[in-house]
């Protein structure tokens, strides 16, 4: 099978490529952490009193962010999501719920990020007396596509002379589900800005007849 797609990120026009073939498709791992601190006034709970579940939640987000900069470059961190109870300008909360989303192409570069912010997680809440939990929400292992068609598809883009970079795809897409029963690749064609999913998203129209172009060549090759 054969999948042509946006690259829905800004790596291919970043580098000024005309095409991405997909050499695998990370593996991605979901996670709600909660912390429980103590509610109390704003104005009154001098700072080194406090039980401030969201400054706990801060130091965790930077500690990811930073954690997963130092591993390949198809590795990625993100809280997405974060919610604070009560939700008020002058109170302190009293909990942080926040979701973590973590991915890679390599499974055990993956688990090692997973096991890192765990722990800290663990040893930044006991620091500050701060209540946590740490519930899975999904994991998906990374999948790799078939070697074999990506040559196929390299072998067209250096005969029609066209500008390529072999590629991992940060998103899911139909390929995973495919792989499990035929060989899989797919070809990316550059988003303008990055963007997708929205009114923005845009693809130039001679960029993806040129991905049709090297499917169809290799289709024919096989």
């Amino acid at each position: 099978m054969f999948e042509l797609h946006c690259e829905q990120g800004p790596t291919l026009e970043d580098n000024n490529k005309e095409l991405g073939i997909v050499e695998g498709i990370t593996g991605s791992s979901s996670f709600k952490v909660e912390l429980e601190g103590e509610a109390n006034h704003a104005g009154t709970t001098p700072m080194g009193s406090r039980k401030d579940p969201f400054y706990t939640a801060s130091l965790i987000s930077v500690e990811l962010n930073n954690y997963v900069r130092k591993q390949n470059r198809y590795s990625v961190g993100t809280i997405g999501n974060i919610k604070l109870e009560p939700n008020s300008y002058n109170i302190i909360p009293e909990k942080a719920t926040f979701t973590m989303d973590i991915r890679s192409l390599d499974i055990n570069i993956m688990k090692n990020i997973i096991e890192h912010i765990k722990e800290f997680i663990k040893k930044t809440s006991e620091k500050y007396d701060i209540k946590y939990s740490i519930t899975k929400n999904h994991l998906e292992n990374p999948v790799q596509l078939s070697k074999e068609l990506v040559e196929k598809l390299e072998e067209s883009c250096k005969e029609r002379n066209y500008n390529y970079q072999v590629m991992a795809s940060g998103a899911g897409h139909d390929s995973i589900i495919m792989s499990e029963i035929c060989d899989t690749c797919m070809v990316f064609v550059p988003s303008k800005d990055g963007r997708s999913h929205c009114p923005e998203e845009y693809s130039k129209p001679e960029d993806i007849a040129k991905g049709g172009d090297i499917i169809l060549d290799a289709i024919i090759k096989l």
